[in-house]
């Protein structure tokens, strides 16, 4: 139950409610089961990161993690786990500052493919076009 607490715990820390993303999405299947994509925004950290990563392992649950290309230098070893570990790597930008990445669409797109640039360095052979918008999307 303390593993479970600390994972509930990292989920609101990492993306909690006011941040205009949920940090998980279900959906049903065509065979009727519930399913629960796992998400986690902002990182990788050295904190937060490895925590989680060793609880998903645990329980034997794979997530998509959402990341910031400026903070992946440092933390490749930590990127590299996640990916090895069967998670999906997405894109959250590399700055994750509103006012720059928004200020124009040619802004965003540059923002985006620094953070694709900084997930290939440090996992090369990386294709996948996942994406989440800073601050969430409200459409």
């Amino acid at each position: 139950m303390k593993t479970l607490s600390f994972l509930l715990a990292a989920l609101l820390c990492i993306c909690p409610p006011a941040c205009g993303t949920r940090p998980a999405a279900a959906a049903v299947t065509d065979a009727g089961e519930r399913v629960i994509y796992l998400t986690f925004d902002d990182g990788p950290t050295d904190s937060t990161t490895p925590k989680a990563l060793d609880i998903l392992r645990e329980f034997g649950v794979k997530a998509t993690f959402f990341v910031i290309g400026r903070q992946i230098r440092g933390r490749e070893e930590i990127l590299r786990r996640t990916a090895a570990e069967g998670h999906a790597i997405g894109i959250h930008t590399y700055t994750h500052d509103y006012a720059a990445i928004y200020r124009s669409r040619e802004a965003l797109l540059e923002n985006i493919g620094r953070c694709r640039d900084a997930i290939r360095a440090a996992l090369p052979g990386y294709d996948r076009n996942i994406y989440r918008f800073p601050g969430g999307s409200f459409l």
